[in-house]
């Protein structure tokens, strides 16, 4: 858990801002969630004294992965792998209605060793993930 550089491995990034401040700095409201091809987890809630992330924080969050090939077998070709990734609404501090809305955003990282570097695809086209100002807005409805 809370491995050092887990962004930098093949995984995805969940990110939230339950109160939807879209503050241009992470808050303490603010969760991030890494989860690896092999479900390791790093995950991080506000900023420490430090000024760092504070990822001495451990959420409640359920994962699974599923593997879809092989794992750093080079003579095969891998289809892929899915997560699974489960918050309460508690975690998040929030009580589901019609109307609520959030900020999210969600990244896919992948290391590729082949050509030493790290590639990664923000669905919001950020280049600092923790940045709520860009995150898109998740509303309920009935």
């Amino acid at each position: 858990r809370d491995e050092t550089g887990l962004h930098e491995d093949d995984g995805i990034e969940i990110l939230f801002d339950p109160n939807l401040d879209k503050s241009n700095t992470w808050q303490k409201d603010d969760i991030a969630y890494h989860v690896n091809a092999i479900n390791v987890i790093l995950d991080d809630r506000g900023i420490n004294s430090k000024g760092e992330f504070d990822n001495t924080w451990n959420g409640q969050a359920k994962t699974s992965v599923k593997i879809n090939g092989t794992l750093n077998n080079t003579n095969d070709e891998d289809s892929g792998y899915q997560v699974e990734f489960a918050i309460t609404w508690k975690e998040l501090g929030l009580v589901p209605k019609a109307g609520l809305s959030l900020g999210i955003n969600l990244a896919v990282n992948d290391r590729d060793d082949i050509h030493l570097h790290y590639r990664y695809f923000d669905y919001m086209g950020l280049t600092v993930f923790h940045n709520p100002s860009g995150f898109t807005e998740l509303t309920l409805i009935e």
